[in-house]
């Protein structure tokens, strides 16, 4: 893992952990993806009453070989 990748692991970890859901509740959430060069994503699980949860997916996209982010949220 080089160092840009490292820093963008802790920043995305940060930005998802203080991302305001309100008014859902996250269930669960799995790992990051990181299928294109400068977005990672993750699908959440959201309480849903008595009905099956439901998922989103919350995505960070980063400006190309920096760790400036350019877009963040479900």
């Amino acid at each position: 893992m080089n160092t840009t990748d490292a820093e963008r692991r802790e920043i995305i970890e940060r930005l998802f952990e203080n991302y305001d859901f309100e008014p859902d509740v996250v269930l669960e959430a799995n790992g990051w993806q990181h299928n294109e060069p400068d977005v990672y994503h993750r699908v959440i699980f959201f309480e849903n009453g008595d009905q099956a949860s439901r998922f989103a997916i919350f995505s960070v996209t980063f400006k190309p070989k920096s760790v400036e982010v350019l877009d963040c949220g479900i």
